[in-house]
């Protein structure tokens, strides 16, 4: 039958056999068997036989079947659990936990299961669909019931309470009646009695009596329970039942208040096979697990914060990212977070084979702060002794370990990360952070310690025992442990019942430990060389160990003697025999350094066309590293192919794979070739796809790569020019390299144009067989590629260089215009570029290409204001005045305003403002106060006519203009005719006299260190409605003087921030600029003519010969390119070609 197994289990467990015995672990409890008082595992009913029903190991008065009983009742007194004597907070929950013998019938509270398979099979069934059965749930009249008192700590509750407990083995779960639920969380209960919602979990099993009776259950709740010293989480159901709480078989073993003892033979168990321990264990495999306890990660508090910036994402992936995400929510391993972080990471990604995609985490900041927690490895030496007489042997491997350890609420925050589709964190143990392997192995060990014939590395688990019936016990152990601790294990990696195991670079057997054959057969299997070359090669790696070869050069001479100069290469038997001799010698057991895990670990890597070559190497008792293990892999043709530094890192990935055992969990060193030490420490996005692919597949690895010379390296490099012929699998890198943005038609072009690309032929083979050691000896094209060389690959015949593609000089014309379609602009189109395509000088051909496109001169935006040019500062009242018009309740106002005291004066211009109107309402002011030596007003027809260039002259004052459309120009007077209009609304909507409110307006003191305008202006304080004592001061001009140049000083000051931090250069007459139109702020062809007298203004000539004056703002230069060609454009995006005919283009 092929649930034998777990069924003769599950009768161990429920039907209390002989080889059972539940024993209280409490001194003073008297013996359930006999009745008696004595110690533990002495009592005297142990070998007699039951006359009510016939089994071993307990006497009839104390028989708990019904078999005996008249009426399938009994009344007896309930056995009574004393305290174990430490001192409990006196809250006791249970009303009914008083240890009196109750008086209500009741449903028998420990059942024996009937001895039959079929209804056994039954349960097991029912228990698999998340069913979980419990002996008795109500009260009543209890026989031969085994109370206990444990510790209990509620959740955000101070103190230790008590709580009385029914011990309950043929119990599958813990239950907790909702009266006593009620009276440790009674701010949890709604009016009604019932839980709120949210204060429990909610359950998808259905529980129920032995009598197949369904018990309503509330939701589950976990709390901190001790019977003796060790703090536990417990799960309970919180049930509607009037009966006691019940503590069943798995929590009564966890709590140390029983102890299981079972008798399991061979025949019993039944596990020979992965599948059979499968069967017996279903819930332990192919899933993430989930251990008890929540780990903590500590920061150093000297490391500063960090949030990585986002980073863009394909939309053509976004699909399958949130597909991604979304199914590592629902397994709780990441969850959505909201709330601010001090610590973002960057999302990763690797496309697999089947199209989906594996969602990583990039904690290259996080892992420099954070601190570890460090736990000592166990070392084979530590080990070795256990398996002394071992026989027979199980190799098990967590599932997705790391996964399987819960972060506290604090710990998840650190682990934030950003996606197109907000922030999540990690609810689990990420990997790639250095802390990870030390967390692990603690709770590995924690589970290991409670069983023999069990230890365990890292993920990997050995059982053992001297006989089957040892080893299946053991196993049983273990796999009960793995179950209570939340263990998951991976069944394709696990290999039960077998004679021999391979662990850490031993073999286990019956016979011993030996060193594992694996470690040198790449060795032994070296081809022998067939030029001068390769045999140096082979004696460069002889001579780096020729210090553990005896007569090391008496046994080289023969080989030594072909490589001199005039001796053809003539490979001989002799030569043969000398080979295969040295090759014995380097893989003799003596020459090899067994495994010490404590100390440092190094592995030697390199890689040539043909193969990959790794060495792990430790420090002997001398300093010197020596071989532990050796490893070589022949390229596949699509690996030999791949880029010089990819092939490198390409090693490192076979290297860490093939000795994943020695170098998984710990710290160890890389020694390979510089450019890596470049490639590891850039961000993950920024490698070409295939480096990505295969810098997440050693995220899980704590490494710090290392540059040696070359003859420092001479192992891994003679390896992977000998590699072992019989290894060339295809490393898998879950790779498929996608250039979403182009079609299959464009994808073949690219690759075509390619292969007739000279340079970049030449580029590809310089790739692939790798670059030279100075950039003196590139070829000239080749040299402006050497400062990224180390992001440069070869894929499906296209070159890129990261995630962009490098693109042929015969498509750079039409990629360009592609670029170009949006007409972005110049920053936007490089952003764009920057995401796909690269070519050497891409960036200045945008320039070219953008400055050249007429349509985007013409829709360019203004240009940033120019420093502010202020005017000069007047040493005397009504030196310098401004004048402008301004409208208001459908009347023209004129505005006058001193620049030196600031005074204002206003009058109303009649009929249609004409410039005889202004110049008579100026006459008027200027009879009152005099004539100032300059009036500065804007370009409008009233200040631009020829009446008042007349007036100007008769009247003797300078008349200076702003800018044409530029109001700042005049900034001082534009200021004020805000302020006069404000006046003036404010004064109308309140029926305000206007007059009034400009009288107001002149007699406020301009600042807290300036006067009024009018005492500035007239000497002396004009009476106001205010009350006061009118005076006539005597002004300080140097102080009034002083205090304007502040405030002149203070606005340039604010104004300068928002402007260009120079002035523009100058423009010289005949220069082919664009001028801005202000009304539409789009940009025309126009030439300068000259410039005016008034500073930053020129007069320039439209093609159409309209000759305007404007500020040197609206006017911008036309920059020529005479080498840059305009590429042709799409019909369905035509150019303005009026550009291109103009002189400077």
């Amino acid at each position: 039958m092929k649930q034998r197994a777990h069924i003769t289990d599950i009768q161990a467990m429920q039907s209390k056999p002989t080889s059972q015995i539940a024993t209280i672990n409490k001194k003073g409890t008297r013996c359930r068997n006999c009745g008696g008082d004595h110690v533990k595992g002495n009592c005297p009913a142990r070998n007699d036989q039951c006359r009510a029903c016939g089994k071993m190991g307990h006497w009839a008065k104390l028989c708990l079947t019904t078999k005996f009983k008249k009426g399938g009742q009994s009344k007896s007194k309930s056995r009574q659990s004393h305290s174990r004597g430490a001192h409990r907070s006196r809250n006791n929950f249970d009303s009914h936990s008083n240890n009196q013998p109750r008086t209500n019938k009741h449903i028998e509270s420990i059942q024996q299961l009937p001895d039959r398979e079929d209804q056994i099979a039954k349960e097991l069934e029912s228990f698999s669909f998340s069913s979980i059965k419990v002996s008795s749930m109500h009260s009543s009249e209890t026989r031969n019931q085994v109370h206990a008192n444990i510790d209990i700590k509620l959740n955000n509750k101070p103190g230790v309470h008590s709580l009385n407990i029914k011990v309950d083995t043929g119990a599958e779960g813990n239950t907790l009646p909702m009266r006593i639920y009620r009276n440790m969380y009674p701010e949890h209960i709604d009016h009604t009695g019932k839980p709120t919602p949210g204060f429990l979990k909610e359950t998808n099993c259905v529980l129920t009596a032995y009598n197949d009776e369904v018990i309503k259950c509330f939701g589950t709740t976990t709390l901190e329970s001790r019977f003796q010293e060790e703090w536990l989480q417990t799960t309970f159901f919180v049930v509607d039942v009037t009966g006691p709480a019940i503590l069943g078989l798995n929590s009564c073993r966890d709590l140390h208040l029983i102890t299981l003892h079972c008798a399991i033979t061979k025949e019993q168990s039944n596990i020979n096979s992965i599948q059979d321990l499968k069967q017996a264990y279903p819930n332990q495999f192919d899933k993430i697990g989930e251990f008890q306890n929540e780990h903590k990660l500590v920061l150093d508090p000297n490391v500063p914060s960090h949030i990585d910036p986002p980073r863009k994402t394909p939309i053509a992936l976004r699909g399958k990212i949130k597909q991604e995400l979304d199914s590592m929510e629902s397994q709780s391993i990441i969850r959505r977070i909201e709330e601010p972080t001090e610590w973002v990471s960057s999302l990763t990604y690797v496309t697999k084979r089947d199209g989906s995609l594996r969602v990583c985490l990039d904690p290259k900041h996080l892992n420099q702060a954070l601190i570890r927690p460090i736990h000592k490895t166990p070392t084979l030496e530590e080990l070795n002794h256990k398996f002394s007489g071992a026989k027979v042997f199980s190799k098990l491997d967590a599932k997705a370990g790391y996964w399987a350890v819960k972060l506290d609420t604090e710990s998840q925050k650190l682990t934030t990360f950003q996606t197109p589709f907000g922030r999540y964190c990690f609810q689990r143990l990420p990997f790639g952070l250095t802390v990870s392997q030390d967390i692990f192995q603690l709770e590995m060990d924690r589970i290991l310690e409670r069983c023999n014939g069990a230890c365990g590395i890292a993920d990997d688990i050995v059982i053992f025992g001297k006989t089957d019936k040892e080893h299946d016990e053991n196993l049983i152990n273990f796999m009960e442990q793995a179950k209570k601790h939340g263990l998951a294990l991976n069944s394709n990696k696990c290999v039960v019942k077998t004679n021999s195991i391979s662990f850490f670079g031993n073999v286990y057997t019956s016979q011993g430990i030996h060193p594992d054959p694996a470690k040198v057969a790449d060795i032994q299997s070296m081809t022998p060389p067939s030029n001068k070359t390769e045999l140096q090669q082979f004696l460069g790696m002889m001579t780096y160990l020729s210090s553990f070869v005896k007569d090391f050069s008496s046994k080289t001479s023969t080989l030594r003697d072909l490589l001199k100069a005039n001796t053809e290469f003539l490979w001989e038997a002799h030569h043969q025999s000398t080979f295969n001799q040295l090759k014995q010698e380097i893989s003799a057991s003596s020459l090899l350094l067994y495994y010490a895990s404590e100390e440092p670990v190094y592995l030697q890597c390199d890689a040539s066309l043909k193969g990959l070559g790794v060495a792990l190497l430790q420090k002997n008792e001398d300093g010197f590293l020596q071989p532990v293990a050796y490893a070589s892999k022949s390229l596949t043709q699509t690996e030999q192919r791949y880029a010089c530094i990819e092939r490198e890192l390409l090693s490192i990935v076979f290297g860490c794979h093939r000795f994943h055992t020695y170098l998984f969990g710990r710290e160890f060193h890389v020694i390979t070739h510089k450019p890596l030490i470049m490639i590891t420490q850039k961000p993950l996005i920024s490698a070409p796809p295939r480096l990505q692919r295969m810098l997440v597949k050693l995220q899980g690895y704590n490494f710090t790569i290392e540059h040696r010379p070359g003859t420092d390296n001479q192992l891994a490099d003679a390896l992977s020019r000998f590699p072992n012929p019989r290894e060339s699998t295809t490393i898998d890198l879950d790779i498929r390299v996608d250039l979403v943005r182009f079609s299959t038609e464009r994808m073949v072009q690219l690759q075509r144009e390619t292969r007739q690309d000279p340079l970049l032929q030449q580029l590809s083979e310089i790739i692939v067989t790798g670059w030279p050691d100075h950039i003196k000896e590139l070829p000239t094209d080749i040299r402006p590629y050497w400062g990224f060389r180390d992001e440069l690959s070869v894929d499906n015949g296209c070159i890129l260089k990261g995630q962009r593609v490098v693109i042929p000089k015969t498509m750079r014309q039409n990629i360009l215009q592609q670029l170009h379609v949006p007409h972005l602009g110049r920053e936007k189109t490089k952003l764009l570029a920057r995401e796909t395509v690269y070519w050497p000088n891409i960036n200045k051909h945008i320039d070219d290409l953008v400055h050249s496109c007429a349509i985007c001169q013409e829709h360019q935006p203004s240009q940033q204001a120019e420093p502010l040019l202020q005017h000069d500062l007047p040493t005397k009242p009504w030196n310098t005045i401004g004048v402008d018009l301004f409208e208001f309740s459908d009347n023209q106002w004129l505005i006058i305003a001193d620049y030196y005291t600031k005074y204002p004066i206003i009058r109303k211009i009649p009929g249609n403002c004409s410039s005889h109107a202004v110049i008579v309402a100026m006459k008027q002011v200027f009879s009152e106060h005099g004539i100032p030596e300059k009036v500065v007003s804007d370009n409008g027809p009233q200040f631009a006519s020829e009446l008042f260039k007349q007036f100007a002259s008769a009247w003797s004052f300078d008349h200076v203009t702003s800018s044409p459309r530029r109001p700042q120009g005049n900034g001082f007077i534009e200021r004020q005719v805000r302020t006069a209009k404000s006046i003036l609304t404010k004064a109308k909507q309140s029926n305000t006299d206007i007059h009034m409110a400009l009288l107001m307006w002149r007699t406020t003191p301009v600042s807290q260190t300036l006067p009024s305008p009018s005492k500035m202006l007239m000497g002396r304080t004009l009476k106001s409605i205010l009350p006061g004592k009118s005076t006539n001061p005597s002004l300080n001009s140097e102080h009034i003087k002083e205090e304007l140049e502040k405030r002149q000083d203070t606005q340039k000051r604010h104004f300068d921030k928002h402007a260009l931090p120079q002035t523009l250069p100058p423009l010289y007459p005949g220069q082919h600029v664009h001028v801005q139109n202000q009304d539409t702020g789009h940009w025309f062809p126009a030439t300068v003519r000259n410039k005016t007298a008034e500073p930053r203004s020129y007069i320039i000539e439209t093609p159409n010969g309209k000759v305007v004056r404007r500020n040197r703002q609206h006017i911008r230069e036309l920059q020529s390119y005479p080498h840059f060609r305009q590429p042709p454009i799409q019909q369905t995006h035509p150019i303005n070609q009026a550009t291109q005919t103009q002189p400077s283009m």
